[in-house]
């Protein structure tokens, strides 16, 4: 094998979702491909949506580290239209007139 093969095959190796060595570079736990995250997600998804109100939802072992989402700041109705404004004279779309 040519050094060139041994380097497009890394480069292949290394941007491909389902090998150990791409699993490693991204710090994830194991090694998952496109397929098994989109079938991992979607049965996630559904299983949630048809579930009943009181179940536990779904939450498959994903192998990166999950971190809880952040609470949203809290806005006054004041700040939000001060906000908005600020973003409608910004906006390229705030100055278009019709």
């Amino acid at each position: 094998m040519s050094y060139r093969e041994a380097i497009d095959l890394i480069d292949r190796l290394r941007t491909e979702m389902g090998s150990h060595l791409f699993a490693s570079m991204s710090g994830w736990s194991f090694a998952m491909d496109r397929q098994s995250f989109y079938g991992a997600l979607l049965l996630t998804k559904v299983h949630n949506a048809l579930s009943s109100k009181g179940d536990a939802p779904l939450r498959l072992p994903w192998p990166w580290d999950e971190q809880e989402t952040p609470e949203a700041e809290k806005v006054t109705v004041e700040e939000r239209q001060q906000l908005a404004a600020e973003l409608k004279q910004s906006s390229a779309f705030g100055q278009l007139r019709t």
